[in-house]
């Protein structure tokens, strides 16, 4: 597969290496293509919009975050250090169905490879079943 870059953003790499590279490459972060803009917005219209698409490209920016762009999708990470393991969350997905899989998957294997132990999800119940996640629990939320 050959590596392209979109506005600074390295597409979705193959391998471990690739994707902590994708990681130090961003501090050079430049406009993002609304494509890219408006898959990160569907997917915060999902949860309630608690951060802007600007907030999280600053999260990006900033190493808190880590954005997979493919051709028609994009997704956010964050790598987080618990007391039972490294874990990768997958924060934010949005786009085509068949290609977030495969860029599912590849950065699943590449955190494996970076020391993560478990990958999890946040989100409505067929992406469990459409990335083959077990359901732990149920997240619910009210306006106050």
């Amino acid at each position: 597969m050959r590596r392209r870059r979109i506005f600074g953003f390295r597409r979705a790499a193959k391998t471990a290496s690739r994707s902590r590279t994708h990681r130090q490459r961003q501090r050079g972060l430049m406009p993002t293509p609304s494509s890219v803009r408006q898959y990160i917005q569907d997917a915060l219209d999902h949860c309630g919009n608690t951060h802007t698409v600007e907030d999280v490209l600053q999260m990006v920016e900033d190493g808190k975050a880590t954005l997979h762009v493919g051709n028609r999708c994009a997704v956010v990470t964050q790598e987080m250090a618990l007391p039972a393991g490294r874990q990768l969350h997958y924060w934010l997905a949005g786009g085509d169905l068949d290609e977030l899989r495969e860029i599912e998957k590849r950065v699943s294997d590449d955190a494996k490879q970076n020391g993560c132990t478990r990958a999890t999800i946040i989100g409505r119940r067929g992406w469990s079943k459409a990335l083959g996640y077990d359901e732990m629990a149920t997240v619910m939320a009210r306006k106050l």
